[in-house]
């Protein structure tokens, strides 16, 4: 019914809003239930992201290619490093072996070259 005089409002009584209100009863149930479904839908996925993902190393962290590797057969040397390049070629044709300089060393103390290679 359209009411084209403010004098018919207020004959017609209060307005009625039974249909909004199940309106918005029927958003909040269907918001619920896409809540839910979204939740279990980022488990799901998280938890199959974790099993693909174990063998890979992807949520663990591998330090294989930052740290030197040494086996118990290897033999050590240690001396002042003078550049990361210099400390890799003195190992390599001293000893046949791998150098790395420190990357971090305390002010009073000069970097060293730490030289593994096989005995």
């Amino acid at each position: 019914m359209l009411i084209l005089n403010v004098n018919e409002r207020e004959k017609a009584g209060p307005i009625k809003s039974n249909g909004a209100k199940l309106l918005l009863t029927s958003l909040t149930k269907n918001m619920s239930t896409l809540l839910k479904m979204v939740t279990l839908s980022a488990s799901c996925f998280l938890f199959v992201l974790l099993l693909a993902s174990s063998g890979n190393g992807l949520f663990f962290i591998s330090y294989e290619k930052l740290v030197l590797k040494v086996e118990a057969r290897d033999c050590h040397k240690v001396w002042t490093c003078k550049g990361q390049d210099r400390c890799w070629e003195d190992c390599k044709n001293r000893y046949s072996g791998k150098g790395l300089c420190d990357l971090y060393t305390a002010p009073p103390v000069p970097k060293q070259c730490f030289c593994a290679y096989k005995c």
